[in-house]
């Protein structure tokens, strides 16, 4: 959303990106896991290549080794997958009363119906499935790397 507060242009934001692979490289790290909403994550991932070969960095995100498009989180904007992540982490931040059942409200809302379908179950087993899927990822890639 250009012009709000927390907005910045995607060449700033990628230099800031940077900055990070800089030091982080700098102290050894290898791997870098990175992970925003939407446009931020897409710009993370631009830097791919450049990560490798200027900072000897491995970078990914939550949803690099993920497969099952109904736990790729962030797919969906303020929708069941969202909601339900939230109601996992902090369940006193959703408040359903401004969202209408009959869907007529739900304006910037992607995904699956938010009061429908989330649940603090849900959101748990999005987030194992992330967590469970990224692991073995990496735990691959170091091992390619070894050999």
């Amino acid at each position: 959303m250009k012009g709000s507060a927390y907005w910045q242009e995607k060449g700033l934001f990628q230099d800031y990106l940077r900055s990070i692979f800089a030091q982080l490289s700098r102290a050894g790290i290898r791997i870098v896991v990175g992970h925003g909403h939407g446009p931020s994550t897409h710009a993370f991932q631009e830097l791919e290549e450049e990560a490798k070969e200027k900072y000897g960095l491995t970078i990914f995100t939550a949803w690099t080794f993920a497969e099952d498009e109904r736990l790729r989180y962030q797919y969906d904007h303020a929708g069941a997958n969202e909601t339900s992540i939230i109601m996992a982490v902090r369940p006193e931040l959703v408040d359903f009363g401004q969202v209408k059942e009959d869907e007529s409200n739900l304006i910037g809302i992607a995904g699956r119906h938010p009061v429908r379908e989330s649940s603090e179950a849900f959101g748990n087993e999005i987030l194992e499935y992330i967590m469970k899927t990224l692991i073995a990822g990496i735990e691959e890639t170091i091992g390619k790397d070894k050999n």
